[in-house]
């Protein structure tokens, strides 16, 4: 979760500390060496935990269903239930557990109802980007925390 913090540091930066420098590009008013830092860091942590770290048994795992589509699919549905979950808060568990849950075709109506949730989510965010820039850094917030733990 660690390795998100440089993500949230740029989305912070760029809703609220460098709102006063409009016109002026993003990446020139950053603090570099900051950033350069975090840059670093992350860099090391990844290096560590695919190298020093690595079980060759995590490596040889096969994806779901054997193909990549599916855990993408899969993660799609997941999303979704981590929404409906955000907004409906019964039934909540760390862990979910059904491997009904795995699928492999777009054709799958929670898949679709999740990757409209997020088409919407996502134009939505855009759209309120410069008006209300609290709102988008929870969203983006929200998202980008979710990241590593799309497995």
């Amino acid at each position: 979760m660690a390795i998100t913090l440089p993500g949230i540091l740029l989305i912070y930066d760029w809703c609220f500390r460098l709102r006063e420098h409009r016109g002026t590009a993003f990446f020139k008013k950053l603090d570099k060496p900051f950033y350069a830092a975090y840059a670093a860091a992350a860099l090391f942590f990844l290096w560590v935990w695919f190298f020093p770290m690595a079980r060759p048994m995590d490596l040889l795992t096969d994806y779901f269903d054997g193909n990549v589509i599916a855990r993408i699919l899969t993660m799609t549905k997941v999303v979704g239930i981590y929404l409906w979950w955000l907004l409906v808060p019964l039934n909540i568990h760390s862990t979910i557990l059904d491997v009904s849950i795995i699928t492999s075709s777009i054709k799958d109506i929670r898949v679709l109802a999740s990757l409209g949730a997020l088409i919407i989510i996502f134009i939505y965010t855009i759209k309120i980007r410069r008006a209300s820039p609290v709102r988008f850094f929870a969203i983006a917030w929200f998202f980008l925390t979710l990241l590593p733990v799309l497995n």
